[in-house]
């Protein structure tokens, strides 16, 4: 459940971002680790933190954070990928998925932070035109904006 609400919670905060000014990526990580409730979740924030300010190659991340289904990897590595590249949703989605483990689990979490900041248009064309039900899921996307899904 920490897990959940911290991917909300990311969300929640990057729909705030003027991407227009300088991205705090302390600050943002700063709310993320004060809302985390478990020891595991609140170390891996910290090391989020820890990697990101060293510069640390995404391979080796990856074996620092892991990528399973579990919560205290996925999350953290989602997170990460979303900090690395806060204004590229192309290599955001990149990062979370070519590293291996639960890629589709890492893209949506990641994909949904990046996208909640940058919005549709940062989504590359040739992605948007080869997305199997495209005009179903920008449907429910509007339906979602104007809240009209009960």
């Amino acid at each position: 459940m920490d897990g959940a609400a911290l991917i909300a919670i990311a969300v929640a905060e990057a729909l705030k971002i003027d991407t227009a000014t300088t991205f705090d990526r302390e600050q943002f990580l700063g709310k993320l680790l004060n809302a985390a409730r478990t020891k595991e979740l609140q170390v891996k924030l910290r090391t989020v933190a820890a990697l990101l300010k060293q510069g640390t190659s995404d391979k080796d991340v990856v074996e620092e954070l892991g990528r399973s289904v579990r919560a205290d990897e996925s999350v953290p590595f989602a997170l990460y990928s979303f900090l690395k590249y806060p204004m590229r949703f192309d290599e955001c989605i990149l990062c979370a998925v070519c590293s291996g483990g639960d890629r589709d689990t890492l893209g949506a979490m990641a994909g949904s932070i990046v996208g909640a900041s940058l919005g549709v248009e940062s989504i590359p064309d040739h992605w948007k035109s080869n997305l199997e039900n495209r005009e179903y899921l920008e449907k429910l996307a509007q339906l979602l904006l104007h809240k009209r899904i009960k």
